[in-house]
């Protein structure tokens, strides 16, 4: 996805989870990690659900007013709180220009 530094808009990322399984339940954050950076300690933003009859997505709103991101690329990264679980799932790559 390519977005410009001065657009304000929502990025969201589809979350699967099995048959039964209702993560929109459970906090949600995003991280953006820049080029070369592996650890998104530090990186986390809370995100919330937006959930349709048949997807679920989690989203944050980037951008002025929201998480501000300079230009770069950036590794999406999804994770969610589970009781004992905190799966954190890699969501593809962002461009900021």
């Amino acid at each position: 996805m390519e977005v410009s530094s001065s657009s304000t808009e929502h990025l969201r990322v589809a979350v699967h989870a099995p048959a039964g399984a209702a993560p929109e339940d459970n906090p949600v954050l995003i991280a953006f990690l820049p080029e070369g950076q592996d650890n998104p300690a530090g990186l986390w933003n809370e995100a919330s659900w937006d959930v349709g009859r048949t997807t679920r997505h989690a989203q944050v709103l980037i951008g002025p007013g929201g998480v501000e991101l300079g230009p770069g690329t950036y590794r999406v990264r999804v994770r969610v709180t589970e009781g004992i679980e905190t799966p954190v799932m890699d969501a593809g790559e962002l461009v900021v220009t």
